[in-house]
């Protein structure tokens, strides 16, 4: 799962919609920013989103910067300082500062989102299982039926 996060934020972000939504959407939901501090979150340097980006580059998606509240108003984030998220001072000390940026790693988070929701989800598995079971058995009776 690690690799993969990595890849897709290093190859795809920015390129391909369907992953530019899903980073969007895990990070704004989960407040979180990057995949683990394995890769951190300069990582996002080396992508192609940021190189295709205008100079000056962000550093980050404004997925990854924080929102008044730490919530998203009518579907149009207002960010605490976006520009201070994306920039990167000459000081590596003063970068990211938590009150801009969401330096949490997603990946965490995310495994623990799955786990905490995983009995919901085996309980919609199975109810769905269960289903198609009958609905087989209720064929069969009709078949019977018919003959």
């Amino acid at each position: 799962m690690r690799q993969q996060m990595h890849d897709t934020m290093i190859r795809d972000y920015g390129f391909v919609d369907v992953v530019n939504d899903a980073w969007d959407a895990l990070q704004q939901a989960l407040r979180c920013c990057a995949v683990d501090d394995e890769y951190g979150l300069t990582n996002w340097r080396h992508s192609r989103w940021h190189e295709k980006e205008a100079s000056p580059r962000p550093f980050l998606p404004a997925t990854c910067c924080r929102t008044e509240n730490d919530a998203i108003l009518e579907g149009h984030p207002q960010y605490v300082n976006l520009t201070a998220c994306q920039a990167r001072s000459g000081k590596p000390d003063d970068w990211p500062n938590p009150e801009y940026v969401y330096t949490q790693p997603c990946l965490g988070l995310a495994k623990h989102e799955v786990k905490e929701h995983a009995v919901i989800l085996g309980s919609v598995g199975i109810s769905i299982a269960g289903l198609l079971v009958l609905g087989m058995i209720f064929a069969m009776c009709l078949f019977r039926e018919i003959e």
